[in-house]
């Protein structure tokens, strides 16, 4: 099995899969000079692991099973860290039926598996057709969408059913491979189809491009086949697995010591090469550190940099982005109360209308929050108050450890699973919804332990003690249970 692996994460998750045996292929230039391989492989990957957008980790994409292998090496070795499979497999083909069309003109497709919704517009469509359609965007939660025009996957090249033209991967840049494969796209590609060649073509002879080709032919053939014979709903063949691995700064902690193995590294490497404008400046550091510096001391200090720069008490506003496992993200604005050496203290004002959420009370005249967020804190804490300043209800939310991407801005990933305390009591909510992640491997059994070890220490402390601010709440859990790596300074 063969991976490509791109991104700030790298080195890092290179050195976890030679580890177990999983061969790295179309390595860059710095993956074969850190490890210092004689004689690189360019084969076609199995799965490619690739930053997200945001770098807050990766995408794996693949086969099903060498997606699944590499998602159990990172699993395995990270622990805390979010796993979110799409389904149904990408660029997988079915027979289905439609099961449902919508009085705004959504096809709804049974595809056996679920259901989907077709992503243009087919007409003359009724409940009860059957159509062949293919997976083009799958989905976390919610409708994957389909496509009537079908996609044909080999390791080189893509069919693509309808489209008739000839395209290519952004990756192959050299301008005599582009103009080779252009001219070759526009004599093999069978009528009816397009063609685009993959980035691996690259690295390809003609001679094994032509035998993909034909096989892929065949294959459309043995498919046209296959749709007249089975029933519907039903799978006619599969696709690529899709899956999403969010790290926390925990596990970025894990991957710095993984890649200090491999070449000199700082402490919070990652985490702060995910952070905006922060990637040159770690270069900088770690090019100190291979020069003798101390170690310990460039960490602590570009740390202490990356803190002072972005927390301001001359700045009154904060803001949480507030994200939910599905992708969801809720900004949470408020002015700053107090600043701390690794957080900040917010307050908001409300109307007075509705209830505060959880805690079933209702929002009266000059009621006010006040909310703690501190650095790699796995929990953001609201305390809100009646205009005299009395405690109305606590609302302690659990979340993957905070970091800080901007001046005054924080961000976060909802774990699904609260403790509220009110006119009702303690109360722990949402229990049903981290239940069910957890039945989809979305965290692993020791992520799984953590998240309600902390959970059930928060019930304690808040059924025994009469709180009357966020930071008592943090220095007593701070005093009796470890929920994060405390900071040196």
């Amino acid at each position: 099995m063969y991976a490509r692996v791109r991104g700030i994460y790298s080195t890092a998750i290179t050195k976890l899969l030679l580890e177990r045996g999983i061969g790295i292929t179309q390595p860059t230039k710095p993956i074969v000079e850190r490890f210092e391989i004689q004689s690189p492989t360019y084969c076609p990957p199995d799965v490619t692991i690739k930053d997200l957008n945001d770098k807050r980790g990766v995408l794996v994409i693949g086969t099903p099973e060498a997606v699944k292998e590499v998602t159990q090496v990172l699993v395995g070795e990270l622990q805390q860290i979010i796993v979110k499979e799409y389904k149904p497999l990408l660029y997988s083909i079915y027979k289905g039926v439609v099961k449902e069309i919508t009085s705004d003109g959504r096809v709804v497709v049974d595809v056996g598996d679920g259901v989907g919704v077709l992503q243009e517009t087919v007409f003359r469509l009724r409940e009860g057709d059957e159509l062949v359609v293919c997976v083009r965007r799958p989905s976390f939660d919610g409708f994957p969408k389909l496509s009537v025009q079908l996609v044909v996957s080999g390791k080189y090249v893509r069919f693509m059913k309808g489209v008739e033209r000839v395209a290519m991967s952004e990756f192959i840049r050299e301008p005599l491979k582009r103009k080779e494969l252009l001219s070759l796209g526009f004599m093999v590609r069978p009528r009816g189809w397009g063609i685009r060649w993959r980035s691996s073509a690259k690295y390809a002879s003609t001679e094994e491009l032509l035998e993909e080709v034909e096989r892929l032919k065949s294959k459309i053939e043995e498919l046209e086949a296959r749709v007249k014979e089975v029933n519907s709903p039903s799978l006619i063949e599969g696709g690529e697995a899709i899956v999403e691995v969010l790290f926390t700064p925990s596990s970025k902690r894990v991957l710095d010591k993984v890649r200090r193995l491999v070449i000199p590294t700082i402490d919070y490497h990652h985490y702060l090469k995910s952070i905006e404008g922060f990637s040159e400046r770690v270069d900088f550091v770690e090019y100190l550190l291979s020069k003798g510096v101390r170690g310990e001391v460039l960490s602590k200090a570009l740390l202490e940099y990356h803190i002072k720069t972005m927390i301001k008490r001359n700045i009154k506003d904060v803001t949480l982005y507030h994200s939910t496992i599905k992708g969801k993200v809720i900004r949470i604005h408020g002015v700053v109360h107090d600043v701390l050496k690794d957080g900040l203290v917010m307050m908001r004002r409300f109307s007075p209308s509705g209830y505060f959420d959880g805690i079933s009370e209702a929002k009266e005249r000059g009621d006010y929050g006040l909310t703690l967020v501190r650095l790699f804190k796995p929990y953001v804490i609201h305390f809100y108050y009646n205009r005299e300043g009395v405690v109305k209800g606590i609302y302690f939310n659990v979340n993957t450890p905070v970091e800080l991407v901007n001046v005054n801005s924080f961000r976060y990933i909802d774990l699904e699973i609260d403790v509220v305390k009110g006119s009702k009591g303690v109360r722990v909510i949402d229990r049903e919804s981290f239940d069910e992640y957890v039945n989809r491997g979305v965290f692993s059994e020791k992520y799984t332990k953590e998240v309600l070890d902390l959970v059930k220490k928060v019930e304690e402390v808040l059924t025994k003690e009469e709180l009357k601010s966020p930071l008592e709440l943090d220095e007593k859990l701070s005093k009796t249970f470890s929920v994060n790596e405390a900071l040196s300074w």
